[in-house]
């Protein structure tokens, strides 16, 4: 009956500007109210995504918990999971907030389409060495090879990048050594040679004409 009075509403505006006794209060509410799946949706679409990425990102033990059951009920409607996927991978850089654990076990269930969607944004991430090791710690390494033998060439591309700079890193490169013997790996190896190739060409180019244009400026003479 509350729901159809327009509580959700009311609910995700004292989750956004609440107390942080509030936001524990709302964040549990607004679960339970989802565990009913037609208030899945009207949950969602109040905006309450964001705010539980907050919640899982602060540093209340109780908030994470909280957050981490409720994810998991939002996450059965597909267009919600890349949504808490997306969200996710914003505030991945809170390596202890748990939201690399939680992506990955999204990832494991997700459909072809929301794989190919955060694949480009695990590959990114896997360049910082906080992100690797929460990656390896949440059990993401074997996923991404197994991705190597997807029929999805996306997949296979943002895998084989992520696998380099596992491989780059002397802790991991252990996990990773027979992968590297794959060929989408030597291709992406060799793609990412020429664009490193390219760049360094470019930079040099850039810096031969801005000294070339500060010799020839009569400020600079």
């Amino acid at each position: 009956m509350l729901v159809e009075a327009g509580v959700i509403p009311a609910l995700v505006d004292l989750f956004r500007d609440g107390d942080e006794k509030a936001k524990l209060l709302v964040g549990n509410a607004l679960g339970i109210i989802s565990a009913q799946t037609e208030y899945i949706r009207p949950v969602t679409e109040a905006g309450s995504i964001p705010l539980y990425v907050e919640l899982l990102s602060g540093r209340d033990p109780m908030g994470k918990d909280i957050a981490e059951d409720v994810f998991c009920i939002l996450a059965v409607a597909e267009g919600n999971a890349v949504v808490i996927a997306e969200e996710l991978a914003l505030c991945f850089c809170f390596r202890d907030s748990g939201a690399i654990p939680l992506m990955v076990e999204l990832v494991r269930d997700g459909s072809l389409e929301f794989r190919e969607r955060i694949s480009g944004a695990i590959s990114q991430l896997s360049y910082n060495e906080n992100d690797r090791e929460a990656f390896c710690d949440s059990g993401m390494i074997p996923i991404l090879i197994d991705w190597l033998e997807d029929e999805s060439e996306e997949l296979r591309d943002n895998a084989a990048e992520a696998l380099i700079k596992f491989s780059e890193d002397q802790k991991h490169y252990g996990r990773v050594r027979e992968a590297m013997e794959h060929p989408v790996v030597h291709s992406m190896q060799s793609r990412l040679a020429r664009i490193r190739a390219s760049h360094e060409l470019m930079v040099r180019s850039m810096r031969r004409v801005t000294l070339e244009h500060l010799a020839h400026d009569p400020h600079y003479s």
